[in-house]
């Protein structure tokens, strides 16, 4: 059997480490690698969703403090959102703009390379369907 190589730059190289965190998997094959990948994209899901209660348990006693502090502890009722909309909505911007840069420097540098060997989802879908478990080689 032909050993596949991946790279260790890769995002699911770092959600399959992230996964791998707690149950030391042994990552030299496909199937492993699948399980850690899943059990990372699952820990990340979760995190987030601590992270999102987090904001709207807090958010209101956060948005009242930085009210508080933009207007000097004053009249926080009558002028307290109007800095906080701003503030949110250029946040706002900043990070689609972020997010839109990321996006054009991923597709620029992968336009670049030249795909030589199928990608991570073709070859768990192979050693899926053909029931049999890829050595994997982590290079790079």
């Amino acid at each position: 059997m032909k050993e596949v190589e991946l790279k260790r730059k890769s995002i699911h190289h770092y959600i399959a480490r992230f996964g791998d965190r707690y149950q030391e998997r042994d990552l030299s094959n496909i199937c492993s690698y699948i399980k850690a990948m899943a059990s990372g994209g699952f820990l990340f899901l979760l995190a987030s969703a601590a992270v999102v209660f987090c904001a709207i348990c807090f958010g209101d006693l956060f948005a009242w403090l930085v009210a508080g502090i933009l207007n000097g502890w004053t009249s926080l009722n009558t002028l307290g959102g109007i800095p906080l909309v701003v503030m949110g909505t250029m946040a706002f911007l900043f990070l689609i703009a972020f997010i839109v840069d990321i996006i054009h420097q991923f597709r620029k540098r992968r336009a670049k390379q030249e795909r030589s060997q199928p990608g991570i989802l073709a070859l768990a879908y192979k050693s899926w369907k053909e029931k049999i478990c890829f050595k994997i080689k982590l290079v790079g």
